[in-house]
C-alpha cells in the first residue's frame, strides 16, 4: 500500500508525464488497383465503430466519392461491411443501403483526423446495422482487409420524397415504405423486447427480436382485436440538426378509431387514435402517463391517456373506449384507403408538432 507522506525535498523529480503510446506505422500500409484496396482497419469496439487506413488521396485513387459504396472484408473477423461514403456523419446518415437485397452489415463513414494517431487521415465509420460482434482478440489492433468501391450509387440524401408518393402536404411529404424493412433499432434492438414485454404473446424483454419479428407480433395483437395493417408510409420531422424519418403502420377495422405503430430512430410507440366533432384527437397508449399528461397540457388538440404498466394490446380498445367518452362528442369515420388515410394522420400531426 503507498501511503500519503515526506515532504516536497522528497519528490524525485524528472519522471516522464504519461502519455498513450501512438503508433503510426500503419499509415500508408495500403495498395490501390482500380477500384479495390488492400489495407488495415482497427475496432475500438464490438458494434459500433471502426477506423480503416484510407486517406483523403487513396479515396480519390480507388474513385470513392461521396454517395458511393465502400465494400471491407476483414478476414480475421469473417465479416464484410457496406460503408456509404459522406463528407461528414451528419451526411452519412441520410443514406440507406445499397438496392439489390439484404445487407448484414451496414453503416456510414467520413474520412477524419485522429488526434488519437497525431492527425493522420483515416476513414471512421459507424456501423448502423449490424450482425456480427466483434471478437475481443481482433479489438484495438490494426488487422489486414481489403476494399472494393461498388458501382451503385447512394440516394440523393436531399430527395423528399424517398417512396411512391402517397401526400404531400407542403410542410410535409409523405410516401409508401414497408415497416419491417426499416433500421431504427440496429444498434439497440433490445428496445424493442423491452416495450412489447407484456404487451403481446411470446416477446420477453430479456430477448432481443427484430423490427420485422415485432410488427408480426403486433399485427397477431391486433388481429385479435378485429383490425388489419392498412399499408405503411413514411414522413420526416424536423430534428437537432437533421431530419427524422418516422414511419407509421396504422390498422383500421373499428368505425370509432384506428391503431398505429410509429417508429423512428429515436421512438418506438402504440396507440389507438380517434378524431371528434372534426376537431380534438383522442389517444390511449404505450407512453408514461406523466409524459400523456404534459402533451395534453401543452396540446389543446390533443387528449392523450398512457399506461403506468405494460398491458396486453388488445386490453387498449376498453381503455379507449372508456377515455373517448370521457371526452364526448362524436368519432369521425376512419378511411380504408392509404392514401386518404394519410391525409387525416397529417391533421393529427397538425395538431401534435406544427
Amino acid at each position: 500500500m503507498l501511503t500519503p507522506g515526506g515532504s516536497k525535498k522528497d519528490d524525485p523529480g524528472g519522471l516522464l508525464p504519461f502519455e498513450q503510446r501512438r503508433d503510426n506505422t500503419w499509415v500508408g500500409k495500403i495498395s490501390v488497383e482500380g477500384n479495390t484496396a488492400r489495407g488495415l482497419v482497427w475496432f475500438d469496439d464490438h458494434w459500433d465503430t471502426y477506423f480503416a487506413n484510407i486517406d483523403t488521396a487513396t479515396a480519390a485513387r480507388m474513385g470513392l466519392a461521396p454517395g458511393k459504396y465502400l465494400k471491407t472484408t476483414v478476414p480475421a473477423q469473417g465479416i464484410t461491411l457496406v460503408t456509404a461514403f459522406a463528407v461528414s456523419w451528419n451526411e452519412g446518415a441520410k443514406f440507406r443501403p445499397p438496392a439489390g437485397g439484404p445487407v448484414e452489415e451496414f453503416g456510414y463513414g467520413a474520412v477524419i483526423r485522429p488526434e488519437r494517431w497525431k492527425g493522420a487521415e483515416t476513414l471512421f465509420c459507424r456501423r448502423v446495422k449490424t450482425r456480427t460482434g466483434i471478437k475481443d482478440r481482433n479489438k484495438n489492433t490494426w488487422l489486414e482487409a481489403t476494399f472494393e468501391v461498388l458501382e451503385a450509387q447512394a440516394q440523393d440524401p436531399a430527395a423528399r420524397i424517398r417512396g411512391e408518393a402517397l401526400f404531400d402536404a407542403g410542410k410535409r411529404a409523405y410516401w409508401r415504405s414497408e415497416l419491417k424493412e426499416q433500421m431504427y433499432f440496429e444498434t439497440f434492438p433490445e428496445m424493442l423486447s423491452i416495450k412489447l414485454d407484456g404487451r403481446v404473446e411470446g416477446v420477453a424483454y430479456d430477448e432481443v427480436i427484430s423490427l420485422a419479428q415485432a410488427v408480426d407480433h403486433i399485427d397477431a395483437a391486433f388481429a385479435a382485436a378485429k383490425l388489419s395493417p392498412l399499408g405503411d408510409f413514411s414522413f420526416d420531422v424536423p430534428g437537432r440538426s437533421n431530419p427524422v424519418e418516422y414511419t407509421v403502420r396504422p390498422y383500421g377495422g373499428a368505425k370509432d378509431f384506428f391503431a398505429a405503430v410509429w417508429a423512428s430512430s429515436q421512438s418506438f410507440e402504440i396507440f389507438l387514435f380517434s378524431r371528434v366533432d372534426g376537431n380534438r384527437w383522442v389517444l390511449t397508449g404505450t407512453i408514461d402517463n406523466g409524459i400523456a399528461a404534459h402533451i395534453t397540457a401543452v396540446r389543446p388538440r390533443l387528449s392523450v391517456v398512457g399506461a403506468e404498466d405494460p398491458e396486453p394490446l388488445g386490453e387498449l380498445v376498453p381503455r379507449h373506449r372508456a377515455h373517448l367518452n370521457r371526452i364526448g362528442g362524436k368519432p369521425d369515420s376512419i378511411p380504408t384507403v392509404l392514401s386518404d388515410f394519410v391525409r387525416l394522420y397529417d391533421d393529427y400531426l397538425k395538431a401534435a408538432i406544427d
